[in-house]
């Protein structure tokens, strides 16, 4: 029988949307989107060790970052542990790289991770696991369950209806990320959209390209966010960090999600490299970045 381990020490990946467009507005005050989510290869480090007792604990090297009940990992394993009984008391260290408020995901892809981790600390597993991470993960917020499986997907409803995409091709794509050193309010974001919309996206064309395999100079023209129409006006660098990229030689920018952060295709990582020394002049917080889950540099 293979023993348990006391600990477990996983990379928690960032994302990017590569497309978002907003389908209407819930009754419940959701929105209804149409987005596609890319994991990227900048990551947070969580780690996770089993110390007597059943409390759920946790410490950050980021000190903006609260790691009280709001907490994402906390909720995540609070969960865990109520659904499965057996699950020790376990404290969790988390290494943050991903800014907070960034439009990259980061603390549901540390919920998601900390769901991953208690599955394996526990001393049995549910034949079922993977549907009943997935229900949790649901419960935690709309881009946790991507965060369950990664890679590259496209999503409805809130973010939580996630269709895998398996591209034909296998292709590594590279991007020049840039952190702005502000923080967008995803609230105040779809705040400020005001409905009906006009000129809608279809995300038909960018999802073909990239099931292709296709390089990246035939899907970067149609890359969009429609949230960059509130946030840009409001928040002055965040379109200053797209124009800078633009500028500096990539294909084409875009915001995350809600913002900050903003990213740009690159070729390659040597084109990545290039544009990451001109943009750094602006005292940004730069990074170079892959799809698919690793660390960033």
């Amino acid at each position: 029988m293979t023993a348990v381990p006391r600990a477990v020490t996983l990379a928690s990946p960032a994302k990017i949307n590569l497309f978002l467009e907003i389908v209407n507005r819930r009754p419940d005050g959701y929105h209804t989107l149409s987005t596609l989510f890319q994991e990227i290869s900048l990551c947070d480090t969580l780690r996770a060790r089993v110390h007597s007792g059943r409390a759920m604990t946790m410490s950050t090297d980021d000190p903006a970052l609260r790691t009280d009940d709001t907490n994402l990992v906390l909720r995540a394993a609070r969960a865990f542990q109520h659904r499965f009984p057996a699950t020790p008391g376990l404290h969790f260290s988390l290494t943050k790289r991903i800014p907070i408020g960034a439009g990259l995901g980061g603390g549901s892809g540390n919920a998601a991770t900390a769901l991953r981790m208690c599955a394996d600390l526990i001393p049995s597993h549910s034949p079922r696991e993977p549907q009943i991470l997935l229900s949790l993960a649901q419960k935690l917020g709309a881009d946790v369950p991507f965060f369950l499986q990664g890679g590259l997907s496209a999503a409805g409803g809130v973010g939580d209806r996630l269709t895998p995409l398996r591209p034909a091709v296998r292709r590594s794509y590279f991007y020049v990320l840039v952190f702005p050193g502000v923080f967008s309010s995803t609230p105040d974001a779809y705040r400020a959209l005001r409905f009906p919309l006009t000129n809608r996206r279809s995300r038909l064309k960018l999802t073909r390209a990239l099931n292709a395999g296709a390089p990246p100079d035939v899907w970067a023209p149609w890359l969009f966010n429609r949230l960059e129409d509130v946030v840009l006006p409001r928040l002055r660098p965040v379109g200053l960090a797209k124009k800078a990229l633009i500028q500096a030689g990539c294909m084409n920018a875009l915001m995350s999600g809600s913002g900050s952060s903003v990213f740009g295709v690159v070729e390659n990582a040597a084109h990545g490299r290039r544009v990451m020394a001109l943009v750094r002049r602006e005292r940004w917080e730069v990074w170079g970045v892959s799809s698919g889950a690793g660390h960033g540099k």
